[in-house]
């Protein structure tokens, strides 16, 4: 078997990571939006599938509020997708990233010999930090990344009904994320001046695709330009109103910083007939994120920029990865080409060498972040064990800041939960609620703070510490009519009241 074919090297890579993966298993999740898009995807394993609770007890962080009650903001492709997996507990629904991602450097690997580039270099991929990172999660944006792939593989060929499917598959990638649209609107603009028989077929593909997202807005949001962020149109209004120079300019770096080179790769040569599709992508995407994210935000560790950072560009920077793969090559071959020339004592440049130091280096780095992470989720995932071993099943909790994430049992069964300030994580156009009138002999109060957070001055962290406080002055308030249950430094600081009325 020859180790460095193509086919047998990309194989071992994706084998590699995958034992990796298993090694650190990631046994949480950490964010509520990753728990709103869980959440949304057992409603839809309930056979709700306008997404609402009626219930604000088990709505959990809803910015919408319909005739069918509280709907999440988050939008629900990824939820659909996440679906099947719920079936399988939580262990399920937290391989479901491993999935994405191996199908993604599949059709990567499809690409690159479609194009003739080495297909070796899908390593790029697999190893990418953020790709890392997000396989690890249940964000959805590399299911985007898939469907981007997968549309700009059959875009690649010349049948009419290739590019109906690749329209199509930018449909569903919009679906997934509605900026994703973004990604038809640059492959389809240079067709009109290029190939507008092509740009019929993509919008065959596409249209339909859009007609079922306007669809699903009516049913769920109240509207065909609807969606859980507010109105399509105003949003997309307000991209370049409201567009940040500081994250503009963060975004390109960071896309430096992880592979060198990899943004200006589209203007490589041999990439000039995909060259002005490439460069809409690219500034639409960073267009995107500078309005719809802040770096100066959140917590500016290194660590954290190149993976959750970078989450929003997780779809560019997977497309960039074809036209960089192609500038190695050649960067590569030339090379070659030098060292051959020099005659070193008659050694010849072998490139399966560096594929080989390439691979040990990646799986090495892919094993500590992997690492890390996993302590990092560990962490959540004994404090969800506390919480849950000390609150009876059927209580109401009560919490403060993302504790809502807490609120599963271990089928994934939809737990009560409240905020210590109701309104803050569901809008004020529901029926109104008091949290004294919901509190009882079986509500359990939590004070949760992270460790790793102390000391964090970001614009994100001064609002969860808002949320803390007031948990901290609800209990300061009501000592008297609360018994502590349980009290933890490790991993957090987590203290469990009881409330005994009176």
């Amino acid at each position: 078997m020859d180790f460095f074919s193509e086919r047998n090297f990309v194989v071992a890579a994706a084998l590699s990571y995958v034992l990796v993966f298993i090694a650190f298993f990631p046994s949480y999740f950490a964010s509520i939006d990753e728990h709103s898009i869980l959440k949304n995807a057992l409603l839809l394993r309930e056979g709700n599938f306008a997404l609402a609770e009626s219930n604000p007890e088990l709505a959990c962080r809803a910015s919408n509020y319909t005739s069918n009650g509280y709907v999440a903001g988050q939008f629900a492709g990824k939820s659909f997708f996440l679906l099947p997996f719920t079936f399988l507990g939580l262990e399920g629904v937290m391989i479901s990233g491993l999935v994405v991602h191996l199908l993604n450097a599949f059709l990567l690997y499809l690409i690159f010999k479609r194009l003739s580039i080495d297909a070796r270099f899908t390593i790029l991929y697999i190893f990418f930090p953020a790709m890392i990172w997000e396989s690890r999660t249940l964000f959805s944006e590399l299911l985007v990344l898939t469907f981007f792939l997968g549309a700009f593989y059959f875009y690649l060929k010349k049948a009419n009904f290739s590019s109906v499917i690749s329209g199509a598959l930018f449909g569903l990638a919009a679906f997934v994320r509605y900026d994703a649209a973004a990604g038809f609107m640059a492959f389809a603009a240079p067709l009109i001046i290029f190939d507008r028989r092509k740009l019929m077929g993509m919008l065959a593909g596409f249209v339909p695709a859009i007609a079922l997202i306007a669809l699903f807005n009516s049913a769920v949001y109240g509207g065909a330009l609807q969606t859980g962020y507010g109105s399509g149109t105003s949003i997309a209004a307000s991209v370049f109103s409201a567009f940040g120079l500081p994250t503009f300019l963060l975004s390109v770096l960071l896309l430096a910083l992880v592979y060198p080179l990899m943004l200006p790769s589209i203007f490589a040569p041999k990439w000039r007939p995909y060259l002005a599709a490439f460069a809409l992508l690219a500034l639409g995407y960073l267009a995107l994120n500078s309005r719809f994210t802040s770096f100066l935000a959140f917590d500016s560790s290194f660590a954290t920029i190149v993976t959750a950072r970078m989450r929003y560009l997780i779809p560019l920077a997977g497309m960039l990865l074809i036209p960089y793969a192609l500038f190695l090559a050649g960067a590569l071959e030339r090379a070659k080409n030098t060292f051959n020339a020099f005659n070193f004592n008659k050694l010849k440049f072998n490139s399966n060498w560096v594929y080989a130091a390439a691979l040990i280096l990646f799986i090495v780095a892919g094993a500590y972040a992997s690492s890390a992470h996993a302590g990092f989720i560990n962490s959540r995932l004994q404090t969800y064990m506390q919480i849950r071993g000390n609150v009876p099943q059927g209580a109401l909790m009560v919490g403060s800041s993302d504790d809502c994430i807490y609120s599963l049992s271990q089928n994934l069964e939809r737990l009560p939960y409240l905020n210590v300030m109701p309104r803050q994580e569901l809008t004020t156009k529901g029926p109104p609620l008091k949290l004294e009138e919901r509190i009882g002999s079986s509500t359990y109060f939590i004070e949760l703070r992270y460790s790793r957070h102390a000391g964090n001055d970001s614009q994100r962290q001064a609002t969860i510490d808002a949320e803390r406080a007031a948990m901290s002055d609800f209990l300061a308030a009501n000592l008297d009519r609360l018994q502590l249950v349980f009290d933890t430094n490790s991993p957090n600081p987590l203290k469990i009241y009881r409330w005994e009325g009176g």
